[in-house]
């Protein structure tokens, strides 16, 4: 699991697309280069837990402003 980051690209993407900094870059270039099936999870400000894989639009919330008790809710309600 891996946490969100404030770069992120301007279009409509999977999770682990979306996201732009060393760590997804890394993830990413591993993904291509390996043959391992590796499900990513992603700790999303704005969906709380979620695959490398869902679609996701660019948001702009930051989880410093995330009360966690929703982050949780908002988690098990997407489950």
């Amino acid at each position: 699991m891996v946490n969100c980051c404030e770069n992120k690209i301007s279009t409509p993407a999977k999770a682990i697309d979306l996201y732009d900094n060393t760590t997804f870059n890394m993830i990413r270039k591993h993904l291509s280069t390996s043959n391992a099936r590796i499900n990513v999870l992603v700790l999303s400000a704005e969906h709380g837990i979620i695959s490398g894989n869902d679609n996701l639009e660019p948001y702009d919330t930051y989880i410093e402003d995330v009360d966690t008790n929703k982050l949780v809710i908002r988690t098990r309600k997407s489950s």
